[in-house]
């Protein structure tokens, strides 16, 4: 049992209990290709290559065969899970009301970030492509904006939205931007994003992180320092990103024969993810300095 659960009794402590500041939610589940119920150790993403027509010539031509081009990224579901105690000795020197909810919402939190993690980890980690997934596939070089790196910019934002289009990826589809607070802070210094004039309307008023220039900014400290020590912005379509669930979150409540009888708060998911279409993602490195 965790050895500061004694801060909760009221000879010490106040009655109520805070949550510690945390991301309370999944914030990139939403972003992804998401595939429910897999119900096999290894899931395959498909994908299928661009076709071109060929040009019909005279009367009575023989009708052409496209041969189409089939690959696929394998993901691996991962279980995570974990649990709480809430002993009768804490619970009865203490009036704090609510403590299961409070522990219940704390694991909760905890298996959304997980989600997030997972996800940011599958962005810029290797892929795993072809008949058994056994293909290792790096981050394409051609992806990432403009090293050395420096501060988030617009016009670093732009670039690499220059590049998901110069690979011809369907402007139609919803383009999202990862960043960190100390990216967005480097964002607010820059003219191009918090003045009218150069977004005719389209702003980050007062900090908010929101939409620009059609890029929906989406805020989280999960993401990851590169091998230089730099941060991975990430810049990438709805389509880019395969999440897939194997089992989602699952709660139980019970008592611990081997802990006393002492209640029980578990908790557990069965997920992974993995890059889809390396095409329809970029990755900016940022310097925090």
């Amino acid at each position: 049992m965790s050895d500061t659960q004694n801060q909760i009794h009221v000879k010490q402590f106040k009655d109520d209990i805070i949550q510690a500041v945390q991301q309370n939610n999944t914030r990139l589940d939403g972003t992804v290709r998401r595939k429910e119920s897999v119900k096999s150790e290894e899931f395959f993403f498909h994908k299928l290559g661009a076709l071109n027509l060929i040009e019909k010539i005279g009367r009575n031509p023989e009708t052409p065969y496209l041969d189409p081009s089939h690959s696929r990224r394998k993901m691996t579901p991962k279980p995570f899970h974990g649990s709480l105690f809430i002993d009768d000795f804490d619970v009865n020197r203490s009036i704090i009301s609510g403590l299961d909810s409070d522990y219940m919402k704390a694991l909760m939190n905890a298996a959304m970030r997980k989600k997030d993690d997972v996800i940011i980890a599958a962005a810029t980690g290797k892929a795993y492509e072809g008949k058994d997934g056994t293909t290792e596939v790096n981050f394409p070089s051609s992806q990432v904006v403009s090293t050395p790196a420096s501060g988030l910019t617009a016009d670093r934002i732009l670039d690499g939205r220059e590049i998901l289009r110069g690979k011809d990826v369907d402007p139609d589809e919803k383009l999202y931007c990862v960043l960190t607070a100390k990216q967005q802070r480097q964002l607010e210094n820059d003219d191009k994003v918090v003045h009218r004039d150069f977004t005719a309307g389209q702003v980050l008023d007062k900090g908010i992180i929101g939409v620009w220039n059609n890029i929906n900014f989406i805020l989280s400290e999960r993401l990851l320092l590169d091998s230089n020590g730099d941060r991975d912005v990430l810049l990438y379509t709805e389509n880019a990103l395969g999440f897939a669930i194997a089992n989602d979150i699952t709660m139980k409540v019970g008592e611990n024969v081997e802990r006393s009888f002492t209640k029980t708060m578990y908790i557990k998911l069965d997920i992974g993810a993995t890059r889809v279409e390396d095409e329809k993602i970029v990755r900016i490195p940022c310097t925090e300095s």
